[in-house]
């Protein structure tokens, strides 16, 4: 009887994981054919759009990568846009800022890319950084939940509106405004609020995902803020751009993806083709 009890339970531990594997194989078919959860910035758009932005001849004075990380993006943004281009890439969390530095640093024009030490959201003052790893792409405003990204440790930085960092260095406007923080994109658009407001800012990337959850904020909410203030609003595939006129609730399905904003006055520069290729 144990043995008949031993075989009907592989058998269905057997059936179990082979669901899951089933489920999983699924899933990633469905997000390939959307086009979602790749983080892999060579292959999912986000280098093509660098390429696309660069081949459309937009000037590109003023560079803002916020959420920068370990800089990956800002060196691929500095080989295509040139030593013309000023690039401010904010880290807020010391270790990886420090990182950030030494990367930036032995970058050709690395006087005009500026590691600055802060993060951006809606408010000037300090917040909490939950910090998952070291130099994770996952240390985020926001802890975690429901999720294998767990907290290690929690640090204080520095918080700053985009608006108060503009007025203090006396920018006038950004022509790419790059957002990758971790659930925190809408509040660092709200920093902007006043920039935004009068269309200081040519074009926006922002990151969607899981981690909205835990922010409690909705690709809908995007829409609602930036579309009032003249904004047209995209998603990025691999190879293409598709832009919508409206909102649609099916779009808040929380799975990874990048997004466009452009004013619309600029709207035909960017086709919906990005073409193909990997940046190595």
């Amino acid at each position: 009887m144990k043995v008949v009890i031993r075989q009907c339970l592989n058998v269905g531990l057997d059936l179990f994981l082979s669901r899951t594997r089933q489920q999983k194989l699924g899933d990633h078919i469905e997000h390939r054919a959307r086009g979602e959860n790749t983080d892999d910035a060579s292959t999912n758009g986000e280098y093509a759009l660098l390429r696309r932005i660069a081949a459309a001849g937009l000037q590109m004075e003023t560079v803002f990568d916020v959420g920068a990380n370990k800089g990956e993006w800002t060196v691929q943004a500095r080989r295509l846009f040139g030593a013309g281009t000023q690039i401010f890439a904010f880290e807020p969390v010391p270790e990886t800022h420090a990182f950030l530095t030494k990367q930036l640093g032995a970058l050709p024009a690395s006087g005009r890319t500026y590691a600055i030490h802060l993060a951006l959201g809606d408010t000037d003052g300090t917040a909490t950084m939950h910090v998952s790893g070291h130099l994770a792409g996952s240390n985020s405003i926001f802890q975690r939940h429901g999720t294998h990204v767990q907290s290690a440790r929690t640090e204080q930085v520095p918080l700053q509106r985009g608006d108060s960092f503009c007025r203090e260095r006396a920018i006038r406007r950004i022509n790419l405004l790059k957002i990758d923080t971790e659930g925190n994109e809408m509040a660092v658009l709200h920093g902007f609020d006043a920039m935004l407001a009068k269309q200081a800012v040519d074009v926006v990337q922002f990151e969607y995902g899981g981690t909205w959850i835990d922010a409690r904020a909705y690709l809908g909410d995007a829409f609602a803020y930036l579309q009032p203030r003249g904004y047209r609003l995209g998603k990025i595939y691999s190879a293409k751009l598709a832009f919508y006129d409206n909102y649609d609730q099916r779009m808040d399905n929380f799975a990874y993806s990048n997004w466009i904003a452009v004013r619309s006055e600029i709207r035909t520069c960017f086709d919906e083709t990005l073409g193909k290729g990997a940046d190595r």
